[in-house]
């Protein structure tokens, strides 16, 4: 089951984890003693979380007593046009943070078709011990190594002369990202960013999440290296990032290995330096606490309590209207006690005219409550 609750409880989940990534990222020591995977799994599972805001039946549900939070759900409630105006700005927005990443996509696409190819069969030997179907693009236009593409990822490389070692740091690090499917990860991010436009910490994650992919990638190539091809690694990495920094108008998306700030820069040589003295570890501990909080957060639902006046009940009954009722008459029964079905389907329970708690449909038809009034609120005042 999917409602309005349920979904506000998941944005709210997922800005609140957003904000935490950002503040945890900042924190170096925690990232080089743990790595960035632990950063991701967390993105990953708000983001699972985001997209999936269902509620299940044995859900605790906590009002809270927040009078204007009623007031605005009420509002919403007797101007659905006022909801569908909201619904076509996030639309609009959506659809003009999308259409940007798919100009800025096919700006690419077009420039890199536009690059002159040359035949280097150093770099193609190379390229061929990370794999036979590695697809390795050679060009004097290119600055730095990147990756471009999902269904078929492609390595453009710069024509530099550089040394056999220099070469195949690079390619490794490139090779990798093709193997961590990076460029499928980063469309799903600007899927996130172009439903989540309103939400400018987004934005500003953006270049913390790249960063966040980079540090993952260099984790596991050097996982595999000795301790002098890290070094050599580390060196390579390290002047191909100030290169990027100085060609900061070079390309633009599709990026793997580009630095392009000097903060991102440092942040990742800090962490390789950092690597060489102790290798971070995922705690198996941090993984298991991020999956139960993960599942727990589907165990409580937070919505506003909206408490509807005693006059609206006495002087304006139009408002409400009577759903079903099995018991004495109506002059004999106390209007102080009663219950309320809420646009949202839930059973509210009313005591001297305040919120008492929520009911399921089991205590509804039960004898201890199926002689109270049950009022509908309506659609439209």
């Amino acid at each position: 089951m999917i409602s309005v609750f349920s979904v506000f409880n998941a944005l709210c989940v997922y800005c609140v984890v957003m904000v935490l990534i950002i503040v945890l990222q900042r924190r170096t020591p925690l990232v080089n003693k743990y790595g960035a995977s632990i950063l991701l799994l967390i993105f990953a599972a708000a983001s699972l979380r985001l997209i999936l805001p269902i509620e299940i039946p044995f859900a605790f549900v906590v009002a809270w007593p927040w009078a204007f939070l009623g007031s605005v759900s009420r509002f919403f409630s007797a101007h659905p046009g006022v909801v569908k105006m909201m619904i076509a700005v996030w639309a609009l927005g959506a659809v003009v943070v999308l259409g940007r990443e798919v100009r800025l996509y096919c700006n690419t696409r077009k420039q890199c078709r536009d690059y002159v190819l040359v035949e280097d069969e150093r770099v193609q030997k190379i390229a061929r011990r990370f794999g036979a179907n590695l697809r390795v693009l050679v060009s004097p236009d290119v600055t730095v190594a990147f990756v471009l593409n999902g269904f078929r990822p492609t390595i453009y490389f710069p024509a530099n002369e550089i040394s056999d070692q220099e070469i195949e740091m690079m390619l490794a690090h490139e090779a990798q990202h093709v193997r961590n499917h990076d460029a499928w990860i980063k469309l799903a991010f600007v899927c996130l960013l172009s439903a989540m436009w309103w939400f400018i910490p987004m934005h500003f994650f953006r270049r913390n999440f790249e960063d966040l992919l980079e540090m993952r990638c260099d984790t596991k190539r050097m996982g595999s290296m000795s301790r002098v091809d890290r070094s050599a690694y580390m060196l390579t990495l390290t002047n191909a990032g100030k290169k990027a920094v100085e060609y900061r108008n070079a390309l633009a998306a599709g990026k793997s290995m580009a630095v392009q700030s000097k903060s991102s820069l440092k942040r990742r040589i800090d962490f390789m330096q950092a690597y060489e003295k102790e290798p971070p570890r995922m705690s198996p501990v941090a993984v298991a606490a991020i999956v139960v909080v993960f599942l727990a957060s589907y165990l409580v639902i937070i919505q506003p309590e909206i408490s509807p006046s005693v006059d609206e009940f006495q002087n304006e009954p139009e408002i409400y209207y009577q759903e079903n009722y099995d018991g004495p008459g109506v002059q004999d029964m106390p209007y102080d006690i009663f219950v309320l079905k809420g646009s949202d389907g839930r059973y509210e329970l009313y005591v001297n005219y305040e919120f008492s708690r929520y009911l399921n449909e089991a205590e509804i038809a039960s004898g201890k409550y199926q002689h109270l009034f049950i009022f509908e609120e309506k659609s439209q005042r």
